[in-house]
C-alpha cells in the first residue's frame, strides 16, 4: 500500500469550473420559453455550457420541434453537442438513424462510436453483423465498442456472440475483462473469475472496472472488492476508485485528500445498509 496522494489539482479546479459554469447557465435559462431555449440551442456563439443546458430544458419539456433540433446539430461545428444529446435522446426517427448509420464510417472515433452506441441502444439488431465483425477483425478502439454496442443489444443473437469470443479465447487480457463484463451484465459468469482476480491484483483502472462490474451485479461482493481496493491499491487504484466512487455518491472532496476517508465511508454505509 502507498500514500494517498489526490489526483492533480488541475483536475479538480477544471471539474469544478465546469460545474459553476454549467449551474450558471442552468439558472440563467430555467423559466425561459422553448423559443428562446431554441435560439440558445441553435446559436454556435453561446457557450456549450448554455446549449446543453437549453437542450436538456428542451427535453424536459419534450418540446415536438426536438427530431429538428437535434438533426441541425449534426451539423453544427460543435460535434460534441448531437453526442451529448443523443445519449439520453434519440427518437425513432428515419432521418436521425439515417445520418447515425452515415457516422458509423466517420473518422471522429468520438463520432462513429456513439453513433454506433446510440443505434445500439435502439434495438439496433440489423447492425449485429457490423458489430461481430468489429469485434472479431476491428482495431482496438472499434473492439471496444463492439462490445459495448453488442451488450446494449441484450439479445440471444449478441450474448452469443460474446460467449463464442470468450470461448475461443479471443482477445488480450483487457479486452477479455471488457467482455466478460458484458457477459456478467447479462447473467452469464463465466468472465467473473478474471473480473473477481483483476480487482483483487489492485493494480491501476483494471481493478476499479472489474470491482465496478461486479458490482452492478453483485452489490455487497462489489462493496467489498471495492474497500480492497481503497485499503490496499496502488496509488492509480486508489485515486480511480476514489474517482470512481464520486462519480456516483457525488463526493463533495473527490479530487482532494479527503476523497480516500469519503470513499471509504460510503462503502461502509452501503454495506451497512445490506445488514454487513
Amino acid at each position: 500500500m502507498v500514500d494517498y496522494e489526490p489526483p492533480d489539482s488541475s483536475l479538480a479546479d477544471k471539474v469544478k469550473r465546469a460545474d459553476a459554469e454549467s449551474e450558471r447557465q442552468h439558472a440563467r435559462l430555467r423559466g425561459q420559453p422553448p423559443a428562446a431555449l431554441k435560439a440558445v440551442v441553435r446559436d454556435p456563439n453561446e457557450p456549450y455550457a448554455a446549449r446543453g443546458n437549453a437542450m436538456l430544458l428542451l427535453l424536459q419539456h419534450r418540446d415536438p420541434e426536438l427530431p429538428e433540433i437535434v438533426l441541425g446539430l449534426f451539423d453544427d461545428p460543435d460535434q460534441s453537442l448531437w453526442r451529448l444529446v443523443i445519449r439520453c435522446y434519440c427518437p425513432d426517427d428515419a432521418r436521425i438513424r439515417s445520418r447515425l448509420l452515415a457516422l458509423l464510417d466517420d473518422e471522429n472515433e468520438d463520432n462513429w462510436s456513439e453513433a454506433a452506441v446510440a443505434l445500439a441502444r435502439r434495438s439496433g439488431h440489423s447492425l449485429l453483423p457490423r458489430f461481430e465483425g468489429w469485434l472479431r477483425e476491428g482495431d482496438r478502439p472499434h473492439r471496444n465498442v463492439a462490445v459495448e454496442c453488442l451488450k446494449a443489444l441484450n439479445s440471444p443473437e449478441a450474448n452469443r456472440v460474446l460467449q463464442e469470443y470468450w470461448d475461443r479465447g479471443d482477445g488480450d487480457e483487457k479486452q477479455r475483462l471488457l467482455v466478460a463484463a458484458a457477459l456478467l451484465s447479462a447473467g452469464d459468469d463465466r468472465g467473473r473469475t478474471i473480473l473477481e482476480a483483476a480487482a483483487r491484483g489492485v493494480q491501476g483502472g483494471t481493478s476499479v472496472f472489474a470491482a465496478t462490474a461486479i458490482h452492478a451485479v453483485d452489490r455487497r461482493e462489489g462493496l467489498n472488492l471495492m474497500m480492497h481496493i481503497l485499503d490496499e491499491g496502488d496509488l492509480e487504484a486508489r485515486q480511480s476508485m476514489v474517482t470512481q466512487i464520486g462519480s456516483f455518491a457525488q463526493l463533495p472532496h473527490a479530487f482532494t485528500a479527503e476523497g480516500l476517508d469519503e470513499a471509504r465511508s460510503w462503502v461502509r454505509s452501503e454495506l451497512q445498509k445490506l445488514g454487513v
